[in-house]
């Protein structure tokens, strides 16, 4: 999952000609295109009705009572192996094909029951399944890579396996014995009760301090409300707030990381985000490192950017209580349809076939985009486990973040749905830098879009600072969050530590590091890195910086001609013999080893910081 800073400035881009025709298209179809509520996604293609998930719930505990008979038969002969991999592969596509479904009928009215009840039922099989055939990486091991090579080419079932035994031979070193196996899975749990009660805390009446929201109506001013546009009072109030909750929360991001570097060195690891970054998405080591190396060599491209920024607001001097301002820009609402038909013109570079099944997919049932008062208001895209269709769910909003988030996730849908249906995977387990990637280059594609449709200057820097904030969240900001992760982690290594004061020090420090020095950022922000939730749940944010990375580098390679943008949205999931991300860039030629991949954002960040210049220079 991945998160994107809230802005609320919205843009009169497109022509009218060109929203007109794109209306007149849909209504072709039969669609009141601006009615959001139209766009509900049918589940049938997980479970036609409540009936048939019941009995695919008996299906899947009944297979689970068998399922350790092929205990033992794996090795015999590449027939046992194809055997009892085909039962392991379809059990488990049951198990997350329920799991998927209970996510989904939760995250659009999370006061429902029943849609809890699912959702339980699903993720409680899905480990219990996990946890049933986990002897499969031990028995394929002793295989021994030599005899899987020599079997893969006398069983041919074996083909539609290739990725997963591929995987397991990888991660063999840092694998235990089964035993041991459980033990250490049983403590991936410790990290997640981080965060649990991080929201808990968050959600405690504490004595927020009040604001005036966007309904005219006083509400308490929280980490929901945090990158609200503007309530600079409400914001610095909320930091002072947080001062006297940091030990408290300094504990739970201490303990999360203390718990992973723990599994990590069990697994042969040296540091937590290593193993995370090998076991989610294959990188070799050292990877995370090159990231933060570009980063701190670009400081000043970062710095330019605030100041830049600065100058778009008006404002006499770099403060990073600015940054919550909206960019400046023409006041217009986007439509669900006016949306649609720029994400369609968006994607011309990915041509004109790619535009036709985008078109299609859209009244394809498979969208939820009511913002409904019990809806969880994250984007997602789930992906097509055991044969069912990709689904995208999001609050749906007319501002200009919500459409380009909409595009980026569509973007990722479409790539989803394009998956060979032989090579659709049996578990959630998915791609994470290389799928966020996917939604960067549909984001990428809309801000490129706006800026070529601008129709004055005002707009076109409005679309320029836009974009830049873009890329500052998603790279900068998320280094940022890394190399605070690794400073307290090193404190952690060396017997000391950091209580919730120490941290809010190193956070400052490095904020305003990143934002041009100390007069730029004032010390309420110390507390700042307690809005950030996903830290205290995992590393999995540390995927965004090497994902945006990617977007640019696919970019500049399809302007030069060396990369195909269509490969490289639709054609590289479910090919090859990888489903981790590393390996999956492989086939377009991008090593998320070589910095120049990170360089390639950089270079991107440059481009429009010189356009966004020039224009600022008019007069």
């Amino acid at each position: 999952m991945r998160t994107t800073v809230r802005l609320q400035v919205v843009l009169f881009i497109a022509s009218a000609a060109f929203l007109a025709n794109g209306n007149l298209l849909l209504a072709e179809q039969g669609v009141n295109a601006a009615d959001v509520d139209h766009y509900v996604w049918d589940l049938s293609s997980l479970y036609p009705d409540r009936a048939a998930w019941e009995m695919e719930r008996t299906m899947i505990k009944s297979k689970l009572k068998v399922i350790g008979k092929l205990r033992g038969t794996l090795g015999r002969s590449p027939k046992s192996l194809a055997d009892g991999l085909d039962q392991v592969s379809d059990l488990r596509a049951r198990a997350a094909k329920m799991a998927v479904y209970g996510v989904l009928v939760t995250s659009v009215d999370t006061r429902s029951e029943t849609a809890q009840m699912q959702y339980d039922v699903g993720t409680a099989l899905e480990s219990q399944v996990e946890s049933a055939i986990a002897f499969i990486r031990d028995e394929i091991a002793a295989i021994g890579p030599d005899r899987l090579r020599d079997w893969l080419h006398q069983e041919w079932r074996l083909d539609r396996h290739r990725i997963r035994i591929n995987r397991i031979l990888r991660e063999a070193p840092h694998s235990l014995p089964e035993a041991q196996e459980s033990i250490v899975a049983s403590m991936a749990r410790w990290p997640q009760l981080a965060g649990d009660a991080y929201w808990a805390l968050h959600d405690s009446d504490v004595g927020w301090p009040m604001f005036q929201n966007a309904d005219g109506k006083q509400a308490p001013f929280n980490v929901y409300a945090y990158r609200s546009p503007g309530e600079k009072s409400a914001r610095a109030k909320f930091l002072d707030r947080l001062r006297g909750l940091e030990n408290a929360f300094g504990l739970l991001l201490a303990r999360r990381i203390d718990a992973d570097l723990t599994i990590a060195r069990h697994r042969k690891f040296k540091d937590g985000a290593e193993a995370y970054w090998f076991f989610r998405d294959g990188m070799s080591s050292g990877t995370h490192r090159v990231m933060i190396d570009v980063a701190r060599k670009n400081l000043a491209t970062g710095h330019r950017y605030f100041e830049l920024r600065a100058r778009a607001l008006n404002r006499d001097r770099v403060s990073y209580a600015d940054f919550y301002e909206s960019a400046p820009g023409i006041s217009r609402s986007f439509s669900i349809s006016d949306t649609m038909n720029i994400a369609v013109a968006a994607s011309e570079p990915l041509g004109s076939d790619y535009q036709k099944r985008l078109r299609a997919r859209f009244q394809a049932k498979w969208m939820h985009l009511p913002p409904w008062p019990n809806k969880r208001v994250t984007g997602e895209v789930y992906p097509p486990v055991g044969g069912a269709n990709p689904y995208f769910t999001i609050g749906y909003l007319p501002t200009f973040s919500k459409s380009r988030a909409f595009t980026g996730w569509v973007t990722l849908m479409m790539s989803d749905a394009e998956i060979p249906r032989d090579r659709i995977p049996d578990t959630r387990d998915d791609p994470a830098t290389y799928q966020n990637c996917v939604i960067y280059i549909g984001e990428f594609l809309f801000d490129d879009y706006l800026l070529a449709h601008a129709q004055n200057r005002q707009e076109r820097i409005a679309c320029l600072v836009n974009s830049l904030d873009l890329i500052w969240n998603q790279y900068f900001r998320w280094v940022l969050a890394s190399e605070l992760d690794a400073q307290v982690q090193q404190l952690i290594k060396d017997g000391r530590s950091p209580n919730g004061s120490d941290i809010s020090k190193i956070y400052l420090g490095l904020l305003r590091d990143y934002v041009g020095g100390e007069d730029k950022v004032d010390a309420v922000f110390g507390t700042e890195w307690i809005t950030y939730s996903i830290p205290f749940e995992s590393y999995e944010y540390q995927f965004w910086p090497p994902a945006i990375a990617a977007a640019a580098t696919v970019m500049d390679g399809t302007k030069t001609g060396k990369i195909d943008l269509n490969k490289a949205v639709t054609g590289v999931f479910g090919r090859g013999d990888s489903d981790r991300s590393y390996q999956l860039f492989q086939q377009l030629g991008i090593n998320l080893s070589d910095p120049g991949v990170y360089e390639a954002v950089i270079g991107r960040m440059t481009s429009q910081l010189n356009e966004l210049e020039s224009l600022l220079d008019e007069k």
